[in-house]
């Protein structure tokens, strides 16, 4: 095979459908990846990368920025004003950019795909596709690393400056633009390996990728297709569709996990909590000035808007849960 052939536009047949979900996934060219128990593995290990990130913010950037805001609150004056906004951005801006990476590697892990010409489409459950051309001379292959783990990664290099793309957390960095470019750059988009064990996508889906990308009029294309060319032929071909393994009935453990991860929240808002009345419970001893005002309100405010909020999305995923089981246990008396 060559890197400038024709682009393969044909179907790859995808795993026989059990479910309405399967079903509407069978029209797509690619199969899903990773797939069986090689999904539960990369969610599990998607599962530990947030759970340390979460961790991390915690004991390394929350407690710390509360302890300063409540310092800050003390010292009062200029000094007490630049002390409580640094800590405030620290404290409450520093995760947004982790937990939205976390959230695309979800979609990337858990995510159907399908080629279609020269389209590369993407089909999350029911909703609809979302394109990317792949002769636009936007794409990449990303390598293994610490933020990608054993993964190589399709991704799609865009400059946020120029195309316009900015979102909301670019408008907000826009200070910091390298820093915006090199989250977009580093977005998992679709995976050519296992984060967690390295294991390659199906070779005939590599290799379709590759004449698809090799037939691009963009050189850059034309090298990206050559490099997933070359990861192709260290991939094996597999014809058995692979079984989606659960550990409880199907639908059951997604909820329930979805329920655990809300948990951890609950002790983060509880602290902010604790430490807006601590500072509160000072002032009232007369020796707050604006600051403190300031800083009480800040985190009694944010505490309480954080309960509020955590309280209906846990009752959401609760519900949810509670919906799966209900499901589940109408499908084991059919």
């Amino acid at each position: 095979m060559n890197c400038g052939g024709v682009a393969l536009c044909g179907t790859v047949q995808g795993e026989p459908a059990s479910t309405a979900r399967d079903e509407a996934e069978a029209s797509l060219t690619w199969r899903r990846f990773p797939a069986g128990r090689g999904r539960i593995v990369a969610n599990r290990w998607l599962d530990r990368r947030r759970a340390l990130l979460f961790v991390a913010w915690f004991c390394l950037v929350l407690v710390p920025a509360l302890a300063l805001i409540s310092w800050a609150a003390r010292v009062g004056g200029v000094a007490g004003f630049v002390l409580l906004a640094v800590a405030v951005v620290v404290a409450f801006y520093v995760p947004v950019l982790p937990m939205v990476s976390v959230g695309e590697w979800r979609t990337t892990v858990n995510s159907a795909s399908a080629i279609d010409g020269h389209t590369l489409l993407t089909k999350h459950g029911q909703r609809q596709p979302i394109d990317q051309d792949l002769h636009a001379g936007v794409i990449e292959v990303l390598e293994p690393g610490w933020r990608r783990g054993r993964a190589h990664v399709l991704g799609v290099h865009t400059d946020p400056a120029m195309d316009g793309s900015l979102d909301l957390v670019g408008l907000v960095l826009l200070p910091l633009l390298p820093v915006v470019k090199a989250r977009r750059r580093a977005t998992p988009w679709r995976l050519l390996s296992n984060p967690a064990t390295g294991e390659l996508r199906d070779a005939r889906d590599l290799r379709q990728l590759a004449d698809v990308l090799c037939a691009s009029p963009m050189e850059r294309d034309r090298v990206v297709g050559r490099t997933v060319l070359a990861l192709s032929a260290r991939a094996a071909d597999t014809t058995a569709a692979q079984p989606e393994p659960d550990e409880l009935p199907r639908g059951v453990w997604t909820a329930l996990k979805s329920v655990g991860r809300t948990l951890p929240l609950l002790p983060a808002i509880l602290v902010t909590i604790v430490v807006g009345g601590s500072i509160e419970a000072w002032r009232e001893t007369g020796a707050g000035d604006a600051v403190a005002n300031t800083a009480v309100h800040i985190l009694l405010l944010s505490g309480v808007a954080a309960a509020a909020s955590w309280s209906v999305y846990f009752l959401y995923r609760l519900g949810g849960l509670l919906a799966a089981t209900v499901r589940a246990a109408a499908r084991l008396r059919r």
